[in-house]
Parts: C-alpha cells; sequence; structure tokens
C-alpha cells in the first residue's frame, strides 16, 4: 500500500561484526552475542525519513535495507513500534486511524490492538521469511516492542485499568511473534548505546557537544560525528574491562583543565569557485477555483476538523463560504483557530496571515475586510506543519478552524457571525493536484529566459536546474532568503522548509559556561551554552546523492513558496569536515561516571579512569 501516511519503524545500525547465525543474550552487565559480552555502538535510522511514501516496494524494500546492513558488517536492532514518536505525524501512527469507530489510540481497545498486531505481525513476518533474524544468520540482534515512552503518558489518560490492561496485551501479543527463538526480544539492555538522532525543540537554539562525554550513558540529541567518534573508539579500546573488569575512582581537584578534539562541519560551494547564480522560471499558485465557495467537494453548515476532513492528505484545507450584503461596507474578520496557521481572502484578494506561535497553537486572526454590494466571497486557507506525536491522547488534538467562530465585525459593534453558514470544502492545494512537483509536461513556466522572477511573492512556485556537485561528500541546498514552503529534487521531497522561523533571542546566547552540572532533560536550567539566538532555525537542507542524476545530466530543483521569499539566493554546498580542533573543559566542570582520556588533544594516548 503506497501511503504517505501508514505505520513507521525505527532501525538501530550497531557498529560490530555480523557473520553467520548468532546466539544472543544477556547478564548483569552487558549484551551477550555467541557467548561474549560487547558494547553496542550504536545510531538510529528513521526508515520513513528516507522518502515521503512508505511501502515494500522498489526504494521501500525493507528487506534489502537488511540485507545491505548485513553486507557492510554491522548488526541491527529493529524497533517495530508501531508507535515510534519520533517527531513524525502522530508518533509514526497514520491519520486514517483516527476514522475507524471505536478507535482509542494507545489504550485497550479492539480497534486498535486489532491493527498494530497486524502490523507488528506483517514485519515480523517479513523478517522471519528473509532470514534476517540474528538466530537465522541475518543482522538483527535485537528486536525491540512494542512501545515507547509509555510510562510518561500513563497518568495523564485518566484511566489506569484501559491503560494497564494495554500495555499487558503489548506484552502478551509481542510474545506471541516469537521473536525471541531468532533474536533477543527485550526492551532494554545494560549497555552503553549512543543514540544520535535530531529532535525539534521550541525555542529552536543550538548546543555545543561537549556535554555529550557527560551524559553518554543518557538519551542525546547531538549529532557531532567527530566528538562522538573518537569517543566511540575510546570505548572500544576498553571494551573488555569495561564489560568484565572493576573501576576504580581518582580525583585531580578541581582546576582540572580537559581538552577534546572536536571535528567541525563546514558548508562550501558546489564547485571550487562559488556558484554563479541559479537560473529560475516560476508559475503562481492557481488561486482562482477556491476564491469563491462553487467547486468544494461538498458542503456542510459547520466548521470542521482539519485531520479528519483532509485524512491527512494535504497540509492544507480550503474552507469557503459566500453571504449577501447590501451596499459597502468596512469590516474586521475574526477567525478563531486551533492552527497551525491561516489566510484569509475575501472576494479573491488576501486580507491576512498569521501562524501560532506557540505549542497550543490556538490563536485568532484579525483581519480588516471590505465587502461589496451583493455576494461575497470568503476563503480561508488553514495549514499544518506537522501533527502532534507524544502526550496522553494525542490524536484528539484538533487542527483547524473547528468550530470557529468566524464572523465579521463592523466598527459600529454589529456582527455578521458565518460559524453555521454554509462551508464548501477542498482538501490540498491546486498544484499538488497537478503534481507540479513532479515536473510534466505541460506546466506553463515563466521568466525562463526574461530573466525576471518575482520575489516575496506568496503561493508560487519556482524552478530551477543545477549540475550535480562532484565528489561524494553530502549535499546540501541552502534555502536562506526563502520565507516558507516545500522543496524537490527531480520529484524527490526534502520536506518543508521554513529558514524565516528564527530561534528566539535568549539571555546569555553566545556565551558558553560548564561550570556546574549539566542537565540532560533541556529544561530552563539547561543554559550553559547557546548559539543561533536570533538565526534561522534551518537554512541547509539535504539533498541525497541518490536523488542526483550524474554524468552531466541536468537536475531540477521546484520549491513552492508558500509566504513569500527570494528564490534566487538559494544556492547548492557540499558539507566537508574541517580540521580538527581542541576544546577545553574548565575547572569547575561537574564531571561524573565518565572515563576522561589523558594525553594530548588529537589521537588518544594514555590510559583511562573514572
Amino acid at each position: 500500500m503506497a501511503s504517505r501516511h501508514t505505520l513507521c519503524l525505527l532501525l538501530v545500525l550497531a557498529a560490530a561484526g555480523a557473520a553467520g547465525a548468532s546466539t544472543v543474550a544477556y547478564d548483569d552487565r552487558a549484551l551477550v552475542i555467541d557467548g561474549q559480552r560487547r558494547i553496542i555502538l550504536s545510531g538510529a535510522i528513521h526508515y520513513p525519513r528516507s522518502k515521503p511514501e512508505y511501502n515494500f516496494e522498489g526504494n521501500y524494500d525493507i528487506v534489502r535495507f537488511f540485507r545491505e546492513i548485513h553486507n557492510a558488517g554491522m548488526y541491527a536492532i529493529l524497533r517495530i513500534g508501531p508507535y515510534v514518536c519520533a517527531e513524525w505525524n502522530h508518533g509514526g501512527l497514520p491519520a486514517w486511524l483516527r476514522d475507524i469507530p471505536g478507535m482509542q489510540f494507545r489504550l485497550h481497545n479492539e480497534p486498535f490492538e486489532r491493527e498494530m498486531e497486524t502490523f507488528t505481525t506483517l514485519i515480523v513476518n517479513k523478517m522471519k521469511e528473509a532470514s534476517m533474524f540474528a538466530g537465522q544468520g541475518g543482522p538483527i540482534i535485537l528486536a525491540q516492542v512494542i512501545e515507547n515512552e509509555y510510562g510518561d503518558i500513563m497518568a495523564q489518560l485518566n484511566n489506569n485499568r484501559s491503560a494497564s490492561q494495554y500495555i499487558h496485551w503489548c506484552a502478551d501479543m509481542a510474545n506471541k511473534q516469537k521473536c525471541h527463538d531468532y533474536a533477543t526480544s527485550i526492551r532494554m539492555v545494560l549497555i552503553i548505546s549512543i543514540t544520535v538522532e535530531p529532535t525539534l525543540a521550541a525555542p529552536p537554539v543550538a548546543r555545543t557537544s561537549q556535554p555529550a562525554t557527560t551524559t553518554m550513558l543518557l538519551w542525546m540529541s547531538m549529532p557531532k560525528y567527530g566528538h562522538l567518534k573518537n569517543l566511540h573508539n575510546v570505548l572500544l579500546s576498553m571494551e573488555t574491562t569495561l564489560v568484565h573488569g572493576e573501576y576504580n575512582e581518582s580525583s585531580y581537584g578541581e582546576n582540572i583543565t580537559i581538552k577534546t578534539p572536536a571535528s567541525v562541519m563546514v558548508m562550501r560551494p558546489s564547485t571550487a569557485e562559488e556558484p554563479e547564480a541559479l537560473n529560475w522560471s516560476w508559475m503562481p499558485e492557481n488561486l482562482r477555483p477556491f476564491m469563491t465557495d462553487d467547486l468544494g467537494s461538498f458542503r456542510k453548515n459547520q466548521l470542521l476538523e482539519q485531520i479528519s476532513t483532509s485524512s491527512d492528505q494535504s497540509d492544507y484545507l480550503w474552507y469557503m463560504t459566500s453571504l449577501e450584503h447590501k451596499g459597502e461596507g468596512s469590516y474586521t474578520l475574526y477567525v478563531n483557530t486551533t492552527g497551525h496557521e491561516l489566510y484569509a481572502f475575501v472576494n479573491g484578494e488576501i486580507v491576512g496571515q498569521k501562524h501560532s506561535t506557540n505549542r497550543d497553537y490556538v490563536f485568532q486572526l484579525e483581519s480588516p475586510a471590505k465587502l461589496h454590494s451583493g455576494k461575497n466571497y470568503i476563503s480561508l486557507l488553514s495549514g499544518t506543519v506537522g501533527l502532534t506525536n507524544y502526550g496522553a491522547l494525542f490524536e484528539l488534538v484538533p487542527a483547524g478552524i473547528v468550530g470557529g467562530p468566524v464572523k465579521l465585525v463592523g466598527a459600529n459593534g454589529t456582527a455578521i457571525d458565518l460559524t453555521e453558514n454554509s462551508w464548501s470544502y477542498v482538501t490540498g492545494l491546486d498544484g499538488e493536484h497537478r503534481q507540479i512537483c513532479l515536473d510534466m509536461p505541460g506546466n506553463n513556466w515563466r521568466g525562463r529566459n526574461e530573466g525576471i522572477v518575482p520575489v516575496n511573492r506568496p503561493f508560487t512556485w519556482y524552478k530551477t536546474s543545477f549540475d550535480a556537485p562532484a565528489g561524494e561528500e553530502a549535499v546540501v541546498v541552502d534555502l536562506l532568503g526563502l520565507n516558507k514552503g516545500a522543496a524537490w529534487v527531480n520529484g524527490n521531497s526534502l520536506g518543508r522548509y521554513w529558514p524565516s522561523y528564527a530561534a528566539a533571542e535568549m539571555d546569555g546566547c553566545h556565551v558558553c559556561d560548564y561550570r556546574r552540572e549539566f542537565n540532560a532533560a533541556g529544561d530552563e536550567s539547561d543554559l550553559q551554552c547557546l548559539t543561533g539566538c536570533g538565526e534561522p532555525s534551518q537554512r541547509f537542507y539535504h539533498v541525497p546523492r541518490s536523488f542526483l542524476r550524474r554524468d552531466g545530466e541536468p537536475n531540477t530543483l521546484i520549491l513552492f513558496e508558500e509566504a513569500g521569499g527570494d528564490p534566487t539566493r538559494a544556492a547548492f554546498r557540499t558539507v566537508a569536515m574541517a580540521t580538527t580542533v581542541c576544546a577545553s573543559r574548565g575547572e569547575h566542570d561537574v564531571i561524573a561516571g565518565v572515563n576522561v582520556a589523558r594525553g594530548s588533544c588529537g589521537a588518544y594516548e594514555g590510559g583511562w579512569e573514572s
């Protein structure tokens, strides 16, 4: 089934050899593979992030994915889910589940448990049939089933009995899969595992990688390649001692200075010289069909919830209505929405735009609106930027203009309530239905030869051609100058972009001070080193080389600019590792339970102690 809204997997790749059938167990000290205690150094790959759709054909062949892991000489830890959180829409659970009668996410009810068992059985059977478990000679040494971070939300569900029944059902269902016949099926083992994966946070500020050494046994989200590579090398060098030996603690006083090597990633032009400006063509999004309420998919005398109405087939849902008015009049249009963003049009003209600036998403749009005598049209475009993925009953969190109210208020206080008007609905944009992102023949691109490209124009499509950067270094596109929208390379989605969304300005930004205990929880007390305040939350977007055509074939970048930006500033760059630098940890740092390398900054020298 090809759908961008089906269930998700998370795979963890463990850097260790995997050859022949293996026996996997664990004791109170470590994971035991073929009778040997092992340290597992791992990184997580969110399988569905590689493509916007998810099925088992072509590039979505998960069995082939595991074979490649095996061929690379690595173990794999399969986290089946289906709820994986992972900053993914609904934590990986598809929106269509909400429409099944009697459905309650992550509680004891037949509809959810039926769908969950169907998915789990499908994945496990695929792995068994392809001999992917360690006991069959495959790479999978652990199967992590079946829930994720459930303890944190059980108390919030207000149904302890149902939650308890559900979690026991999960255990029974997992045992029925008999994964333990082929690999160890456990949720957690006593191993040192460095998990590197991105997280989304508000406000979006960057932190350095140095605290990783003081919290290496905790959950981390600091993808600093050079620093972790060196840390991994140290851990592997003392693997035998860690899993078998005893440890001693030594104090070196309060004024010790520790230097650690760290590699810095730099962005550089895609060629030796600064690249020439990209040559753009453009096309306006066709808004005309949505400026009246004549051509909707259906009508309702109420304002509907967006996710259920659109089945999450698009970020966008149109709400369109009309009203008769005698003479001309000036009003303020009030729209109450559960977000995440909203555009308002009156008689074909955009009159207002707003997006939520808080986690609750609820906000009110106030825009001037002039009505003429006769029939007037009001069109509201509601947009989402991802669905809630965590918390109790998150599937019940609404989006869109559900319930409103929507009203026009005159200067004299008179109000026209449109909440229960006849509203017409359409999911998605015209350009989405026409699949402009695939650059099929017949699209009327403008400005290809004139060199005139409008900037800061909302609801505009842009297209350019470019050559694949030489070499094998990672490729990114720098979208600084763009506002908010979505990007595709050769028809492959790079996802949403929003470089105009800036990190918050916070006191103490750009000043690093580690002279107290590091708090990995990420709360306000964890402000020892903040950078990037006031800067774009993200400006570089990864372009997998598998998306690119080589040997001189042209590549196509297509942007849909929703809010109005400047594509002429966009550029392609490659990512290189700069020369290793030394970073110092100063006096009064609280360092607990960390193996500190003593020696020169650079190559590891000397022994190690706690």
